[in-house]
């Protein structure tokens, strides 16, 4: 079933080779083993469910003039339905243009990824312009946040950038004044952002009274809802 265990400490390893430089591993919210001057990262993703996907995010700097393998994948993990440990590696290349093209577009998933990244950084600082007091400070960050989704190449077709602007102008009508964010818009912040960093949302539609409080069902899988609009679309 969907929330089957199906690796169990999951854990994918990134070694730049070949003079390229690994900047940055967006995944804060998983633990990150750092080795080799920053060039090796070891990023820890647990145990993942059946049909899950975990997308990690890397800032490489590939070496002037050169061209092919920029680093080595290794993903070990525990699986389950065999009940022995596995190991898969890939590598990843570069191929560099003679010239370089009129028109350029981001990659779909690249650009669904920048916005799933500017989407957390939006909610972890407008939380904090939120705790605060500067409400409108946070409606603001949110505001811009929506606006940088909106110019993105993949923004009207996309199901996924359209379901995180809708998130952040939810958060930002949640910042309309003290109560609506103490009663609603700083939780549901912190919500999203830990569910788009774990890539499980909680869906705002999931939000319940039970025994007299109000909380999140943050069990979703995250690609559920995502899926969901694009049935809907179809």
């Amino acid at each position: 079933g969907l929330m089957s265990v199906a690796a169990q400490n999951v854990k994918l390893t990134f070694d730049a080779t070949n003079g390229a430089k690994l900047a940055r591993v967006y995944a804060d919210a998983y633990k990150v083993k750092v080795e080799q001057d920053g060039n090796k990262q070891v990023v820890t993703l647990g145990d993942l469910f059946s049909e899950e996907r975990k997308d990690v995010v890397f800032a490489v700097t590939p070496p002037a003039n050169d061209t092919g393998a920029l680093a080595t994948l290794t993903l070990d993990y525990y699986a389950c339905a065999v009940s022995k440990s596995l190991q898969t590696k890939a590598t990843l290349t570069v191929t560099r243009p003679n010239t370089t093209p009129t028109h350029r577009t981001g990659a779909v998933v690249v650009e669904e990824q920048r916005a799933r990244l500017l989407t957390m950084d939006a909610l972890k600082a407008a939380r904090a312009k939120g705790d605060a007091s500067a409400f409108k400070e946070a409606q603001e960050v949110l505001r811009e946040a929506r606006h940088s989704l909106e110019q993105l190449s993949c923004a009207g077709s996309s199901p996924l950038v359209k379901e995180l602007q809708e998130d952040l102008e939810e958060c930002r009508n949640d910042c309309a004044s003290r109560e609506q964010y103490r009663r609603v818009g700083g939780k549901k912040m912190a919500m999203f952002g830990h569910g788009h960093a774990k890539q499980r949302a909680p869906m705002s539609s999931a939000l319940q009274i039970n025994k007299g409080k109000r909380y999140y069902d943050s069990a979703d899988h995250y690609s559920n809802k995502v899926q969901a609009m694009e049935k809907r679309k179809a």
